[in-house]
């Protein structure tokens, strides 16, 4: 029995064969929901309203302009998605960081 023929990538032009989903050049990561916010209308809002009320990085001591809106307490740790009491104006640097001690207090297993 014959098999269907392969695809031709968009991308590089490559054949792909039957049965594959994806190219080898197209990472397995795009075209999925990694990577994006995943924030809706009402969050986006939120966020919107709390760097309008306070625009300067609410970091201790810091003055730098705020360019995101961040939980105070993270979703994954019980924090509240759109109570806008658990939201701060953070500069780049601040929310990077923030993130990042975050993450890695997530990974070990250590409670904020």
């Amino acid at each position: 029995m014959p098999s269907a023929p392969g695809r031709v990538c968009n991308r590089c032009r490559k054949v792909i064969p039957a049965g594959q989903k994806r190219c080898s050049c197209k990472p397995a990561w795009e075209g999925s929901s990694y990577g994006k916010s995943g924030t809706d209308r009402k969050q986006r809002a939120i966020r919107a309203q709390q760097l309008r009320d306070h625009p300067i990085c609410q970091w201790p001591g810091c003055t730098r302009l705020a360019t995101q809106g961040d939980h105070i307490r993270n979703l994954a740790a019980g924090g509240s998605k759109y109570d806008p009491a658990n939201y701060q104006s953070l500069c780049e640097p601040h929310h990077t960081e923030k993130t990042q001690r975050e993450a890695r207090d997530g990974r070990y297993g250590r409670k904020p």
